[in-house]
Formats: C-alpha cells, sequence, structure tokens
C-alpha cells in the first residue's frame, strides 16, 4: 500500500511539474503589451555589465538570487520549484523577457552538499559531464554547477540572436562565480 501511495506521489509530482513546463510555453495575450515595453526597457538597463559586491550576499539561494537580480538578470515573475525531486534543497524559477515575451527561463537550485541523496548525486554527475540530467524520464539541457557545487542553474532561452546569446554568457559567467 505504502509502495502504491509513493509511486502515485511521485507520479503526480511529475505530472504537475510536466503541467508547469507546459504552462512555460504558453503566452499570455494580456500581458503582451506590458513584457513588450519591459522588455525594451530591461534590453536598455541590462546590456552593460553592472557591479555588485557578493560579499554582501548570504551564501545560499536567497542570496544567490539577490546577487543575479542586482545585476539586472532576474525578473520578478518568479515561481518556487519541487526541488526535492532533483535532490536539491531548494529551487525556483524566473521568467525573463530580452527581445521577446518570457522567453528566457532561469532555474535555480541549492543543494545541501553535507547531505546529498542519491538523486542529487546522479543529477549533480549528470550535470557536470554534459550539462544535463534526466527527472521523471525527461531530459532537462543547459544546466551548470556553480563553482562552489552548490548551486545548479538551468538557463533556457528561446531567441537566439547575438545579444540574447551575450546575455547567457553574462549570467552564467555571473552564477559560475557566486560565492567560490
Amino acid at each position: 500500500m505504502k509502495k502504491t501511495m509513493k509511486r502515485a506521489a511521485a507520479f503526480f509530482c511529475a505530472a504537475m511539474m510536466m503541467l508547469s513546463f507546459a504552462a512555460c510555453a504558453l503566452e499570455d495575450p494580456e500581458a503582451s503589451s506590458a513584457s513588450e515595453s519591459s522588455t525594451e526597457e530591461s534590453s536598455a538597463q541590462e546590456s552593460s555589465t553592472v557591479n555588485v559586491d557578493e560579499s554582501a550576499m548570504e551564501d545560499n539561494l536567497k542570496g544567490l538570487c539577490e546577487y543575479l537580480d542586482a545585476k539586472g538578470y532576474l525578473s520578478d515573475s518568479s515561481a518556487e520549484m519541487k526541488a526535492s525531486m532533483i535532490g536539491a534543497k531548494s529551487g525556483i524559477r524566473y521568467t525573463v523577457s530580452l527581445n521577446g515575451t518570457d522567453n528566457i527561463k532561469i532555474e535555480l537550485y541549492e543543494f545541501d552538499l553535507a547531505n546529498l541523496s542519491k538523486e542529487a548525486t546522479s543529477v549533480i554527475e549528470s550535470v557536470k559531464k554534459d550539462g544535463t540530467f534526466t527527472i521523471v524520464g525527461l531530459k532537462a539541457e543547459g544546466a551548470m554547477m556553480s563553482e562552489n557545487g552548490k548551486y545548479m542553474m538551468v538557463y533556457t532561452d528561446s531567441v537566439e540572436n547575438e545579444e540574447n546569446t551575450q546575455r547567457e554568457k553574462e549570467v552564467k559567467e555571473a552564477f559560475a562565480e557566486f560565492k567560490k
């Protein structure tokens, strides 16, 4: 009975995760005009690298988010993630617009390195190996670990151009360097 309940719970979590991924792909027509104007603002504002005192940020997921936000890489649009599914301590996903509407997804996860589960170890090893990991049969790409190995980021952008490629590079560099 317990085994069946665990399987049902795992299936339910997987289904909810799939629905959240699918929902990310949908565009809210009412939000388009607001997103377009914020895209123009964010393009101008975020094109230059901002110096931020990292030492003022806590060494946890909240501190990482504050750091990336202070550098202008995140938005107010965020959602908590089911981090336990990959063995992480906590997780959050940001949706950002740059040369598109909600085209960038940045997922950030924090791992407790002193207490890594089997799932966490597997995910971290896979990300370090090739930037991917598999969860409930689905392959997640665009993942990387921070220099200190405590944080993981999954970065996806549906727009391919020079500015977006440069932004991705900047975000990944800032992420990798956090609390190394």
